[in-house]
């Protein structure tokens, strides 16, 4: 600019920080840049999934600075543009995201970054922000392959969630708010109703608890985080946080999960009745230093809104296995959410670690396991399914896998006629048939539940059969007792 006859308003940015300039009236805002500025392109944000980290030699990590977990990334850009358009629309996790690690990168500059396994690393930026909700694109897309991209923009913007972060939505941080792939979907499809969920935590991170199976005649401990629903539905998870390092996991046994009512009259809550059976997974498939979860949808538990439940663990079947759970440092309120199946004042039983009754003689322990509860909607993945005739055969993998007692196998078929899917060992004897009907062109869902069965199964590897007149589809699956 030279001679301006009059005062001019123009935007400027930095193209470094060390630039030796002082600008009037200078903000944040307008930092979204081509070509996310573009009118019909969905403009992703960057928030926050997690501060700290494990690494594949049992270190662990930070970011510098305040702990901004849920929060906006400091690099994700704001709006609006420089002609006063929204932007962005939507965000996405883009900060702490584990991702794939490539065999050919040098890791030499990276190794505080590298995962547990050394198959995974952590980055971050809106170019992870992005493909999150390119994923869900592809998912509407193949639920309801109509869709136009003003359609996708559409949905993501008026499905997306807000919380304390958020504020008030559309603004130029946020755009409409949180990415939420299951509403977006079922919201693509026509589902309106009962598509509701919550993600109750109740902790942050700090220590770890080491948690040890008992051998010969003392039980097994156990211990449990109680949660209390803000949502009415099914329980279709948990997650867990283990410490990192190499001795945080290990040994054959196994860690059985399942639900139980809050005894009345107990202190802070202990366990009381066990509903729905429970779920049981292989120690060895447990990740140190990071957040482990478990399918409890099979159980088929709904729970009601306002009512306390437990989430309870035990390990069984090994002995001598370690498995160490993250608690908080007991400054997170509430701090009476866990309790141990333990020996205190009362003999052995249920007692909260904010009951004074925890072991005799020593001061309660108000920590929290680092447990979250997911609360699922009640419509059915099988709701979800597009109304569009399927194009292929098909049979999916089985879920969960490895599976204890049920397990759930959805399949497709494209024209009507008899269709057969069948379970087979490993010396192909026909051990179960789950379906032999005649069915029309769509998307089926089958159950194989051990629980309701007359003959024992043992553990083992098994196969399942997919047929329909010439055509055929296999899969294998993971029974594990």
């Amino acid at each position: 600019l030279s001679n301006p006859s009059s005062n001019i308003t123009f935007d400027a940015w930095l193209s470094f920080r060390t630039m030796g300039a002082t600008l009037s009236g200078a903000d944040n805002n307008k930092s979204v840049s081509m070509p996310a500025t573009a009118q019909g392109a969905i403009t992703v944000g960057s928030y926050v999934t997690k501060w700290g980290w494990p690494t594949y030699d049992g270190r662990a990590f930070i970011y510098n600075g305040t702990d901004r977990t849920k929060s906006i990334s400091t690099f994700s850009g704001i709006g609006p543009t420089a002609d006063g358009r929204q932007k962005p629309e939507i965000t996405a996790p883009g900060q702490g995201i584990t991702a794939a690690l490539s065999s050919s990168i040098d890791t030499s500059a990276i190794g505080t970054r590298i995962q547990p396994g050394s198959k995974h690393h952590l980055i971050q930026g809106t170019s992870m922000a992005t493909p999150h909700v390119a994923g869900v694109a592809a998912l509407m897309l193949g639920a309801k392959p109509t869709l136009t991209a003003s359609e996708i923009k559409t949905l993501l913007t008026s499905t997306a969630r807000t919380d304390a972060f958020t504020g008030s939505v559309p603004n130029t941080t946020w755009g409409y708010g949180k990415i939420d792939a299951y509403q977006a979907v079922a919201k693509a499809v026509g589902v309106t109703a009962g598509s509701t969920r919550a993600n109750l935590t109740y902790a942050s991170s700090s220590m770890f608890f080491i948690f040890l199976p008992g051998t010969g005649t003392t039980p097994n401990l156990k211990f449990a985080t109680r949660f209390t629903p803000t949502v009415s539905g099914k329980v279709s998870g948990v997650s867990f946080t283990m410490n990192s390092g190499p001795s945080a996991v290990k040994g054959t046994g196994s860690l059985r999960v399942s639900l139980a009512q809050n005894a009345a009259g107990s202190v802070a809550g202990i366990p009381g009745t066990a509903i729905g059976g429970n779920v049981t997974v292989p120690i060895s498939s447990l990740t140190p230093g990071g957040s482990n979860f478990v399918e409890l949808s099979p159980l088929n538990v709904n729970v009601a809104s306002g009512t306390d439940f437990h989430v309870v663990w035990e390990v069984v079947g090994g002995v001598g296995d370690t498995l160490q759970f993250l608690l908080d440092d007991g400054t997170t309120a509430p701090t009476d959410r866990s309790s141990s199946y333990r020996v205190g004042v009362n003999g052995l039983g249920w007692y909260n670690r904010a009951d004074a009754n925890y072991v005799a003689g020593k001061t309660p322990s108000f920590e929290n396991f680092l447990v979250t509860a997911y609360i699922g909607s009640t419509v059915s993945d099988v709701e979800l399914v597009s109304s569009a005739v399927p194009r292929e055969f098909m049979l999916h993998q089985n879920f969960p896998n490895p599976f204890n007692p049920s397990t759930r196998i959805r399949y497709s078929v494209s024209e009507r006629g008899r269709v057969q899917l069948r379970v087979f060992d490993v010396l192909g004897r026909h051990v179960a048939t789950l379906v032999d009907a005649l069915q029309s062109p769509g998307t089926y869902e089958a159950q194989w539940d051990l629980a309701n069965g007359s003959l024992p199964i043992a553990s083992g590897v098994y196969f399942y059969r997919l047929e329909q007149g010439t055509r055929s589809r296999s899969q294998k699956m993971v029974l594990l007792r």
